[in-house]
């Protein structure tokens, strides 16, 4: 046997014994058996700040991927959302509904107290409130 059909055969033993050993790893969330909000929902979004087109789009496209009706493979937000229909009450959709935007008419630095005023703009109860500061 020659050196070269030789070199070539050791090569080929240590790329086999180079095999990927990482696997990848099972999506797992832990249901603690806390409160969950279930059922259907719209996401009121209020943009406090500048905020560019790009910015929100990927919020807006964010919260309406959860509800996509073509699956995406794991690892996705589609997938770890998906997840949580397995405990109990079902599942949860989000709609974005009302967006609002908000040029610092408070001033950069705004308080808790400040924070929820801007929220309750929105009279939807059974909305969530999203307050977004630049």
């Amino acid at each position: 046997m020659d050196s070269k059909c030789l070199l070539v055969m050791l090569l080929w033993c240590v790329l086999l014994q180079l095999k990927p050993t990482v696997e990848a790893q099972k999506l797992e969330l832990i249901y603690h058996n806390g409160t969950l909000l279930k059922g259907s929902f719209t996401v009121n979004i209020l943009w406090y700040g500048n905020f560019t087109h790009i910015q929100r789009s990927i919020i807006v496209d964010f919260v309406n991927s959860l509800n996509s009706a073509t699956w995406s493979q794991a690892p996705s937000v589609k997938s770890w959302w998906k997840t949580t229909e397995e405990y109990k009450g079902g599942s949860t959709t989000l709609s974005v509904g009302k967006q609002i935007m908000e040029p610092y008419s408070l001033g950069k630095h705004i308080n808790e107290k400040q924070l929820y005023g801007l929220a309750s703009r929105f009279k939807d109860v059974r909305a969530i409130n999203l307050v977004l500061t630049a």
